[in-house]
């Protein structure tokens, strides 16, 4: 999120919003266990980096909701697949 320096950036708002929803929409073809596995740490990845920059404060409630439903999603998906989340 560095193309965004911070929350007085012109178009922040629309820029983080933009981000959020495609990652927490993104769809990908399940292929390979550990390579999804990886797909699955950087998505929750750049939504952690979302919440915990200056730009968070720019997130509406919708959009956090959005944010913890598709981390709780995926945390289960990984912890089925027998995968250890220990970095949130």
């Amino acid at each position: 999120m560095t193309f965004v320096q911070d929350v007085t950036t012109k178009n922040a708002p629309q820029a983080i919003a933009a981000i959020v929803n495609a990652v927490t929409q993104c769809k990908f073809e399940a292929t390979d266990a550990v390579t999804d596995e990886i797909v699955l740490l950087q998505i929750l990845s750049v939504l952690r980096t979302a919440l915990q920059s200056g730009l968070g404060a720019l997130l509406t409630d919708e959009m956090i909701c959005c944010i913890m439903e598709t981390g709780f999603s995926m945390c289960f998906q990984m912890r089925f697949s027998g995968a250890e989340i220990d970095f949130l």
